[in-house]
């Protein structure tokens, strides 16, 4: 909770604790879904959706836009949950697409809260 209140979020986004992996990035809160039906939830929130075009994976949500750097940063957390592993294409809504290679399993669970 400490993390939630020191980023930007709205009283009406309680509901996204509920859904997901959820990071910290740069203080921005990043939510990852962990299966198709948390997936779909995602997509139906307004926000900035983060998904792989080249890949099965998961849809990422973010309520605001950060810098390019920490976009990048999420894409390489999204990237880490998509198959097959490896060098991964990832669409950001309304941003644009970007080529990145996933972080290591270590590295992202640093970042989960």
């Amino acid at each position: 909770m400490k993390k939630l209140l020191k980023t930007k979020f709205e009283d009406e986004d309680i509901h996204l604790l509920s859904i997901g992996r959820h990071f910290f990035i740069d203080g921005y809160h990043f939510t990852v879904g962990r299966n198709e039906i948390e997936n779909k939830k995602l997509l139906g929130i307004k926000g900035i959706h983060i998904y792989a075009v080249d890949k099965k994976g998961p849809v990422g949500l973010l309520k605001y836009q950060p810098a390019e750097k920490t976009i990048r940063k999420m894409c390489k957390i999204l990237a880490r949950y998509c198959s097959p592993y490896g060098e991964t294409k990832v669409k950001v809504h309304k941003i644009g697409e970007f080529q990145v290679l996933p972080y290591p399993k270590e590295n992202v669970e640093k970042l989960l809260s």
